[in-house]
């Protein structure tokens, strides 16, 4: 798995039980790819998010400068919480190929993580899932999303959870702890840099993709 995980030094977690979905609403969603345009991959995140009971006024698009799609936005809100973790994928895919594993094997989590989360008893933080327009464009979508909020909740965001690319051997797991500082910004556009590299460990052993 290529998993991207900016988490700041000052958030402290416990513990959690999560409550679990059945296999086969995982795999159908994952079976749900979308093989033509990305239109039609971002439509299909709309009604995926839906069955998984993110609907209006949580779930709103974001329009993106010079990105004919917009952002997928869906907040969990933590009514006694400001905090934020992020929890990110792209949706659209590369001119050649289908994109089934970069990236539909990301945005296809992304309803399910917010249904698990969704039913979670207790949350110590307001949970924001954004499928991102355009990154194999050059990271559109993700930059936009930082440009937007840069100047109000950017500054409460205290995790990013980046998912792309999942079960893509030989890829290893990436993590990243954040230690504070400016360059969080850059993270939206998938810059590590003023993070600690914590070391990559391969998942994968010796498979293929």
């Amino acid at each position: 798995m290529r998993l991207l995980l900016f988490v700041s030094l000052s958030l402290v977690s416990e513990p959690w039980d999560f409550p679990t979905l059945p296999a086969a609403t995982v795999q159908g969603r994952l079976q749900k790819i979308e093989r033509g345009e990305n239109g039609a991959r971002h439509a299909m995140m709309n009604t995926l998010f839906g069955e998984a009971g993110c609907n209006a006024p949580a779930r709103e698009d974001q329009k993106v400068k010079g990105s004919k799609l917009p952002n997928i936005v869906c907040t969990l809100p933590e009514s006694s919480e400001t905090d934020l973790i992020l929890v990110t994928a792209h949706f659209d895919r590369a001119r050649a190929g289908v994109g089934a594993i970069d990236n539909w094997t990301g945005a296809s989590l992304l309803p399910t993580l917010y249904q698990t989360l969704r039913h979670l008893d207790k949350r110590r933080h307001t949970f924001v899932f954004i499928g991102f327009t355009d990154e194999e464009q050059g990271l559109v979508g993700s930059r936009a999303w930082v440009k937007e909020n840069q100047k109000t909740i950017l500054k409460n965001v205290r995790a990013v959870v980046n998912i792309d690319s999942v079960a893509s051997c030989p890829h290893p797991l990436y993590i990243w702890a954040y230690t504070g500082g400016s360059d969080f910004e850059d993270a939206g556009g998938a810059d590590n840099r003023g993070a600690e590299d914590s070391g990559g460990r391969d998942e994968c052993g010796q498979g293929g993709r």
